[in-house]
This record gives structure tokens, sequence and C-alpha cells, in this order.
């Protein structure tokens, strides 16, 4: 999609608080992990590397957790996991699919891991394998909302500085809302 729009304009009236540039979270999150990165770099002269790898990064670890806490549930309560697992699986659906909506905060699932540390450290010795598992219970939500929030970040500030993306991204991945 193409835009008519003044970019330096938007710029300078987001800068002065009229105007919130907001980014699209599973939109964006898509742009850094399901993009041709070179046919990108041509489009808007920029490399994001760094970027696209950090939020590649944070969305392996999201799947591994919830597969490293898959495999601690089995070695910590044993058959208990048949019902654990699932459950785990259905949380990590409608927690990973809440982190991709709305504006992305991190409060929430930061809060969970603090807590289910301190939860695991009391389990530690009662079992080990137990207290794994309860530290690892929230890490999938957590690196979801991470994923999630550093795509955002990362691709506000790109539209902010980079006429070319935020052209090229106007209205999918970007929109405007005055204040």
């Amino acid at each position: 999609m193409t835009c008519e729009i003044n970019h330096a304009d938007i710029v300078e009236r987001e800068a002065r608080g009229e105007v919130l540039i907001g980014i699209e979270p599973a939109i964006a999150r898509r742009f850094f992990t399901n993009t041709n990165h070179r046919a990108i770099q041509e489009a808007i002269d920029e490399s994001l590397y760094v970027e696209r790898s950090l939020v590649k990064t944070f969305l392996c670890l999201d799947h591994l957790s919830l597969l490293t806490g898959i495999v601690a549930s089995i070695a910590a309560i044993k058959w208990f996991s048949f019902v654990s697992i699932p459950m785990m699986v259905v949380a990590w659906f409608l927690f990973g699919g809440k982190a991709s909506m709305g504006h992305q905060k991190v409060a929430v699932p930061i809060g969970l891991v603090i807590l289910f540390l301190l939860i695991a450290y009391f389990f530690k010795e009662i079992s080990i394998a137990i207290a794994v598992w309860v530290a690892l219970l929230p890490l999938p939500y957590f690196f979801a909302a991470i994923t999630y929030k550093c795509s955002t970040v990362f691709l506000r500030c790109l539209s902010i500085r980079n006429e070319k993306a935020f052209k090229l991204l106007y209205g999918d991945a970007i929109f405007l809302k005055e204040v």
C-alpha cells in the first residue's frame, strides 16, 4: 500500500503528542520473522539483522520453553503429566494469542516469572524436578510477550526513522491515531 502522507509531518506531530503511531503486533512479529530480509533491506535501504535476530531468538525461546516445560512435567509429575501437558499447550495458545493483541504489556509476564520462581524455590526441598517444572511454567507466556513487545517497539522505531519503511507498512502494520 502506498502512502500519500508526509512522513516528516507525521513524525513531527507524533513528537508533539498530536498523533500516535500505532503498530499491529501480529504483523510486526511476522515482519521480523517471516519476510525476506534481502527484499526488505532493498525496499527500505536499511538492514534489520539485529532486530530480526532478537525477535527470532525470543520466538524460538517461546517454543523451546514450552517443549522444555513438557519434558520437565514428565520428569516432575510422571503420569499426571497426561493432564498437565494438554493444559500447558492450551495455556500456551491462549496466553500467546493474548500477547499478540492490543498494547504489549510485559509487567504481568515478568510478575508471573518472579512469582513462579519464588514458588519453585519453596518446592526445591520437596523435589528439584517439580521446582524446575514450576519455574518453567510461565516462560512460554513471558517469551511470547517479549517477542511481540520487541517486534512492535522495533517496528515503531523503524517507522519513525525510515520514511520508506513507514510508507511500505502504512495501512497494514502501521496506523495513526489522533490524540
